[in-house]
């Protein structure tokens, strides 16, 4: 029964059957509208808008925050970016959607420590996919006729929106170097906070030769490679610089 309920749910969302409201509590859940793509001549991932649409959000946290570890409590967003994580571990998700989202670092395993999840490896982004998919996700013509379909107009809107969204990742040069996930046992907040200092300094100047003189910044740069010569350093603290 629940399968037949689903089926006829995306038949009405196609026929434009399903009122607004209804569309909105699906999607809140983090139901998807489009199937997975099988060998169809035409990928239907090409067209599925809803799909590019979180991910365009996530990749719009990904600049805020840091990291793709979007909690469910979020909303519509942690759901969708847990569903991804599930449909992924029952090999069930195109590669074209693994792509779209291994390109920002977007770690699939996650280990919960007491009641928070957090991702199970660092993250890894990939630039010069991410610069593939802007060229292929931004629309080659901005000015459409007021004739063209609505489901036209809709994708290229998509497309724009994320390859806007994806260029301004690339741009920033800040949260792809702080962009690495911490075990969570290892984190001390003061830590990282300096280690973000020192983030922001190398893209100032372009090296982390941070002298004495510069204040607090430049006394733990000195305490890091103490720690180190002495071996008192964690293999985490190591990995980070």
């Amino acid at each position: 029964p629940l399968g037949v309920w689903v089926n006829k749910q995306r038949v009405s969302y196609k026929k434009g059957m399903m009122s607004q409201e209804r569309i909105e509590l699906l999607e809140n859940t983090g139901f998807e509208w489009v199937l997975l793509e099988r060998t169809d001549p035409v990928p239907s991932w090409k067209f599925d808008e809803q799909w590019k649409t979180r991910f365009t959000e996530l990749v719009e946290y990904v600049i805020e925050h840091g990291n793709c570890n979007v909690p469910s409590k979020y909303g519509p967003l942690g759901w969708w970016v847990w569903r991804q994580r599930q449909v992924y571990k029952d090999r069930r998700m195109s590669q074209f959607r693994i792509d779209y989202l291994e390109s920002i670092g977007f770690v699939w395993a996650m280990k919960r420590v007491g009641r928070e999840a957090y991702p199970d490896q660092y993250s890894q982004p990939d630039p010069g996919a991410i610069s593939r998919i802007v060229e292929e996700e931004r629309p080659r013509h901005d000015d459409l006729p007021p004739s063209a379909p609505e489901a036209l107009k809709a994708r290229v809107n998509v497309g724009k929106r994320l390859a806007k969204a994806l260029q301004e990742y690339l741009d920033n040069d800040s949260v792809r170097l702080i962009q690495t996930y911490e075990k969570p046992k290892k984190v001390d907040p003061r830590w990282k906070a300096r280690y973000t200092e020192l983030v922001h300094y190398l893209i100032e100047h372009g090296n982390c030769n941070v002298p004495s003189r510069y204040g607090p910044l430049g006394t733990w740069v000195r305490k890091q490679r103490r720690d180190y010569k002495d071996g008192r350093m964690s293999q985490f603290r190591i990995d980070y610089l």
